[in-house]
């Protein structure tokens, strides 16, 4: 029998095995996560949609968020039986999970109502955000020298802080 409930997880930016992380995870869920979630909430399914979000990425946020929103449409189509859907974002999955959300209920990039709620909006019932991103994104000191050298004012910097500002 199909469960009710989902879990559609977004995961965060970088790869596993991208050559500047030196041997580190990148932004995937980690495994001890998903294995949590599936041992502690057995009436939910969890559903990961795919992207490909190496380091040098260069596709703008809100072009990625539509990849992942036609895929999150198309999926929940063949899913007529759900009646919750939690939106899980882990790092930069949490402003592309806040922007599906904003898709869902019909809203564009600067925040007007621009086209119909899609069926499945109003099945949305949380939006949970791990190490989640939620007032724009710095370089810091707390991310490593190699990152901050590499990325400093790069197209992602800027687009990344755009989507969470919102474009004023």
């Amino acid at each position: 029998m199909a469960k009710k409930y989902l879990i559609i997880a977004i995961r965060g930016w970088t790869n596993r095995g991208d050559s500047l992380l030196f041997g580190r995870s990148g932004g995937e869920i980690p495994q001890e996560t998903i294995d949590a979630l599936c041992a502690d909430m057995p009436e939910y399914d969890l559903w990961v949609p795919r992207l490909n979000l190496p380091m040098f990425c260069m596709e703008t946020p809100e072009n990625i968020s539509k990849e992942i929103f036609s895929q999150v449409d198309s999926y929940l189509k063949t899913r007529p039986e759900l009646i919750s859907i939690t939106l899980l974002g882990y790092s930069v999955g949490s402003l592309l999970a806040r922007r599906i959300f904003c898709m869902a209920h019909g809203y564009s990039p600067l925040g007007e109502l621009s086209r119909p709620v899609t069926p499945w909006a109003h099945k949305v019932h949380r939006l949970t955000m791990l190490a989640g991103i939620t007032r724009g994104w710095e370089f810091s000191t707390a991310s490593p020298d190699h990152v901050r050298f590499f990325f400093t004012n790069t197209v992602w910097d800027c687009q990344i802080h755009r989507l969470s500002q919102g474009n004023r």
